[in-house]
């Protein structure tokens, strides 16, 4: 990051002058910058790499709504020209304050409970994005890339995960907004406990089943194995907010069985090969998890 973009961002974010910075985080959609300014406040400087503007406006408007049910997140800073993105050149690049927390690496039933209510939260107060798009659950996206995968013995268990569970969009099961992506390295547990939910950019219009079940697969699991201790205080967590219907609940080992083959899709076509594999382990012993 040269010494003219951070002196452009900081004075198109009306923040203090810069001292020190740090790349932190590199994503397929973004790459990360902390800024400390010469008080010690700390930002976050992203510039897009394939994240589009328009994914940026749907994470804007996210924001907002979420912030009437105060669920934590960073907010963008509005630059001085009422707008919220920086851009120089063919470079863009958004700024927030920083969020002084850390990733959770492992769950127990506190944070299970916790995060299973800012699901059900996140379900109940994103009701519109200017830019709807099509997220790595979507049944169309799912089989499109499933068919790119090679003829192994893994790219057939995660086909038949997908095809063998698409009666589930036959339903008529609850759709709205999804997160599609809810994790521990997309969560942070700030310094009074509360945790704190990012990256939107998975976020569609599909059944809320399969947000519930993508999540407890990435949460509620020790060692690619769930947990039924952990599922239960998930979903006691999110009942406290919006009751699972018994067709939901009828259904959860299939959306379990469903988004791990998804997220195992994305995550092969994208060369993490291995994590993909972790995805899929997870539906080995399915059959002695008791869920409800």
């Amino acid at each position: 990051m040269n010494k003219l973009t951070l002196n452009a961002a900081a004075d198109f974010f009306n923040i203090e002058k810069i001292v020190k910075t740090n790349k932190i985080r590199e994503g397929l959609g973004n790459q990360n910058y902390l800024l400390t300014t010469s008080s010690g406040k700390e930002y976050v400087l992203r510039k897009l790499v394939t994240q589009t503007i328009k994914g940026i406006e749907n994470e804007f408007a996210i924001q907002k709504q979420l912030s009437r049910f105060n669920i934590l997140t960073p907010h963008f800073l509005i630059g001085n020209n009422g707008g919220y993105h920086l851009k120089i050149n063919d470079d863009v690049f958004t700024c927030t304050e920083k969020i002084v927390g850390v990733h959770p690496t492992t769950a127990d039933v506190h944070l299970c409970e916790q995060t299973g209510k800012i699901l059900a939260l996140f379900h109940k107060s994103v009701t519109k994005i200017p830019h709807p798009h099509k997220g790595w659950l979507n049944k169309e996206i799912a089989l499109r890339d499933s068919n790119k995968l090679e003829n192994d013995p893994f790219s057939y268990k995660v086909k038949n995960l997908i095809n063998n569970n698409l009666d589930l969009f036959n339903s008529k099961m609850q759709t709205g907004y999804v997160h599609g992506d809810l994790h521990f390295q997309n969560m942070l547990i700030a310094e009074n406990g509360e945790i704190a939910i990012f990256d939107f950019e998975e976020c569609e219009q599909n059944l809320l089943i399969l947000d519930i079940a993508r999540t407890i697969t990435e949460i509620c699991q020790k060692q690619n194995k769930l947990r039924g201790n952990l599922i239960h205080s998930f979903i006691d967590g999110y009942e406290s907010v919006r009751i699972i219907t018994r067709t939901e609940k009828d259904n959860m080992l299939k959306a379990i069985q469903y988004v791990s083959g998804a997220s195992a899709t994305w995550l092969y076509l994208e060369g993490f090969k291995e994590y993909a594999k972790e995805n899929i382990a997870i539906t080995d012993n399915l059959d002695t998890v008791i869920l409800f």
